[in-house]
């Protein structure tokens, strides 16, 4: 992954080459999926996804807006707004989806002594509760949703409108057979499939987000039905998603 260093508020490379007096930084790892996309750091170009940015700020707090503009048809310009010092770790847009991004906050670093003290005293962030089922199985070749399956989906719907603050990611997969071109529009089929599902149940289409793995990451390693059959799934991801405009 490449680094790119950047001073804020000014913005140019040469600013970061001596640490500014009574400044502090912070690394942001900038990815998109499915694609890669254009990163626009307060409308100046600092390359394409995946990258690293090391944020450099003081002891004001400094407005910065993350654009990334998408580089294929039929997917959509994404904005992430942040305020250092409280930069994330982590930032991932979601290029097929028409405003989703995804923050991670994970463990803040530097800052003056002061402002560094208070962040330790907060409570570090919890990752998000899990529903209650975590995987439907499917039949080989199949995207058809079984009776077993539709109930099990029926449990994680009436866990989501409990926590009106989390999205769910649907994640398809496959098993080892068949070509990985095939096993991505499978597991998509998959994923799309729950997503249906939810939908006609109530589910905003915005706390939704369906996405393919193809045969990658199995649930059971190996060859033979006793690991394919928990292979061919849709796992359920929960996150919490933060809203942002098209830009």
């Amino acid at each position: 992954m490449r680094r790119l260093i950047f001073a804020l508020p000014c913005l140019l490379l040469a600013c970061a080459a001596k640490d500014p007096v009574g400044a502090t930084h912070h690394d942001v790892s900038i990815t998109s999926f499915p694609t890669t996309a254009g990163i626009y750091l307060n409308g100046n170009y600092i390359g394409n996804t995946p990258l690293t940015v090391d944020v450099w700020y003081d002891r004001n707090r400094v407005f910065t807006e993350i654009i990334a503009r998408n580089l294929y048809p039929n997917q959509f310009p994404q904005v992430a707004k942040i305020t250092a010092p409280d930069v994330p770790d982590k930032i991932r847009f979601f290029m097929n989806h028409p405003s989703l991004v995804e923050l991670d906050l994970g463990k803040l670093s530097g800052g003056p002594k002061q402002e560094r003290k208070a962040r330790e005293e907060k409570t570090p962030p919890q990752p998000p509760p899990k529903p209650p089922v975590p995987y439907v199985f499917f039949d080989y070749d199949s995207d058809l949703l079984s009776v077993q399956a539709q109930q099990a989906i029926d449990m994680n719907i009436a866990w989501l409108k409990a926590h009106a603050d989390l999205a769910l990611r649907l994640e398809g997969y496959g098993d080892e057979r068949g070509s990985e071109v095939y096993n991505e529009a499978l597991g998509m089929r998959r994923a799309h499939a729950v997503q249906r599902y939810m939908l006609r149940r109530g589910v905003d289409r915005g706390r939704l987000l369906a996405v393919s793995h193809s045969e990658a990451g199995p649930l059971r390693p190996g060859s033979g039905e006793q690991a394919w059959r928990y292979n061919r799934r849709v796992a359920f991801v929960p996150f919490r998603p933060l809203r942002a405009r098209p830009h």
